[in-house]
């Protein structure tokens, strides 16, 4: 990414591909810094647990973005065991699941036994099984339930 942009642009950069980064696959798409283009973003597996960012801009063309020029980086911490957990019991009550530590959507597909946790943003990875728990809460938390709304009559004519 070009030196030129500030500390914020990156940040917003980086932010904007992980927020339209499609946990299934991986494709995403941003605006480019330089001259606001829809440039097409493919994350992609490294070595590391982590994934890197290539981008094409029509007027900008080809980039690569290594995992390491996420301004986020340096904030990454390891998931608590409480987290995990979480995020577990949500992947197993069919929620869609977020990192809660830089706030990307995580594909967590359940199997009978056990769900795959990982963000290739912070590198986090967790296998949660659904007969152990871990962290402080003895339960899982009970499905939100859905928001109920005031029933409507039709008004009566007058």
């Amino acid at each position: 990414m070009d030196e030129s942009f500030s500390l914020e642009q990156k940040q917003a950069f980086f932010d904007e591909v992980w927020a339209n980064h499609n946990p299934y696959g991986n494709e995403s798409v941003a605006l480019c810094p330089n001259d606001g283009y829809r440039m097409k973003a493919v994350v992609y597996r490294t070595e590391q647990l982590k994934a890197d960012i290539s981008v094409y801009c029509p007027r900008c063309g080809f980039q690569s973005l290594s995992c390491d020029l996420d301004p986020k980086a340096a904030n990454f911490r390891v998931w608590t065991d409480d987290e995990k957990q979480e995020m577990v019991d949500w992947a197993f009550q069919g929620e869609p699941v977020a990192c809660p530590v830089d706030g990307t959507q995580l594909r967590a597909s359940p199997s009978d036994s056990h769900v795959l946790i990982h963000c290739f943003r912070c590198g986090n990875m967790h296998i949660g099984w659904v007969h152990t728990r871990i962290g402080s809460r003895a339960n899982p938390p009970a499905p939100v339930p859905a928001i109920a709304r005031p029933l409507v009559f039709p008004r009566e004519s007058v």
